[in-house]
């Protein structure tokens, strides 16, 4: 293998570049390779660029947190405190649950008054007697002739018959009646009212 100088013989030889270009000799152009100390500048070039901008991202990424500031509190003032209200005493506890025991007792009633009029009676057995509800005529003509109504214990007016006509509904249990009229034949009203007293329709 033989190695070939890039030189010109003269110039090898110790002439000058000039002489030689005096002497009509042309010294050859050869073009160096490029070596690996030109290549790497860019690349470290772009190598600092890239980590720079991942720096810059990571930087914006993340928002600073604020500052947390004190608040100065004026001397000499103290903050409100809430008072607790102490229980109630067992004094006041006793009169208040007195007080709702006598409301919750009711007072007994006597045995010889009656249910429906509140009276007080001379025989009190007659409580025991079963209500008696009677149906008594109460159109123009009979009502100048009614007898029997001061004793009745109750006496309703229903309307009946077109709504135009009343009829009342006597009960009688504590004042014994000895005449009653003048009587009528009975309509729902006086039906309803016997069940509600438990009584007997006459």
């Amino acid at each position: 293998m033989k190695l070939r100088s890039i030189f010109p013989l003269e110039t090898r030889r110790g002439a000058s570049p000039s002489r030689a270009a005096a002497g009509g000799v042309r010294a050859p152009f050869h073009s160096q390779p490029s070596s690996p100390a030109m290549v790497r500048p860019p690349v470290v070039a772009l190598i600092l660029l890239f980590v720079m901008a991942l720096a810059g991202c990571a930087g914006a990424g993340g928002a600073p947190s604020p500052t947390p500031t004190k608040t100065r509190e004026a001397a000499g003032v103290q903050p409100e405190t809430e008072t607790a209200t102490p229980p109630p005493s067992s004094a006041e506890g006793n009169t208040n649950t007195a007080a709702e025991s006598e409301q919750a007792t009711a007072t007994p009633v006597p045995g010889n008054v009656a249910r429906y009029t509140g009276l007080p009676l001379a025989d009190p057995s007659l409580l025991q007697e079963t209500p008696v509800l009677v149906c008594i005529n109460n159109d123009i003509t009979s009502r100048s002739s009614h007898y029997g109504l001061n004793e009745a214990d109750v006496t309703y007016e229903f309307i009946v018959d077109g709504f135009h006509l009343t009829r009342l509904t006597s009960l009688y249990q504590s004042i014994p009646a000895k005449e009653i009229g003048p009587v009528r034949s009975a309509r729902w009203p006086n039906i309803h009212t016997t069940y509600m007293f438990d009584g007997i329709l006459a």
